[in-house]
């Protein structure tokens, strides 16, 4: 059972942007899988860490092709980029710290932002795209 499904809804209109927002997705409902397996605590790290990382190629890639087409909102999306990534950053330090987060909370909060930041923030700059 997946935590999150991809619905059209979450589309934005640009093929290479689904894809990625599919993958993260999927990174995302592999943690859930573990949990539900028993094993979050053995791979609550590595894929939080696989996060972080494609985090920063999603957003750069991104960022790239919204300055690329001119989008004029850029400068407000990357301010919510950099804060999510920095927020990331903190509960993949504290898992390395040996600080003991709880993997519900990590999924909840992952699967809460990405779908919120898709439906306001990706949209909109799909919509924007679509006309120009």
């Amino acid at each position: 059972m997946a935590l999150m499904n991809w619905e059209n809804k979450y589309s934005v209109g640009v093929a290479e942007m689904d894809a990625q927002h599919l993958k993260w997705i999927g990174i995302l409902n592999r943690l859930h899988e573990a949990m539900l397996a028993g094993k979050a605590q053995d791979l609550q790290r590595s894929i939080l860490s696989e996060i972080v990382a494609y985090t920063r190629t999603h957003f750069l890639q991104e960022e790239l092709m919204l300055k690329t087409r001119g989008y004029p909102m850029l400068a407000a999306h990357r301010v919510l980029h950099v804060d999510f990534a920095r927020q990331v950053q903190d509960i993949e330090t504290k898992l390395q710290a040996g600080v003991s987060v709880l993997t519900i909370d990590i999924m909840e909060f992952l699967k809460s932002w990405l779908a919120k930041h898709i439906l306001t923030q990706d949209t909109q700059y799909g919509s924007w795209l679509k006309q120009h």
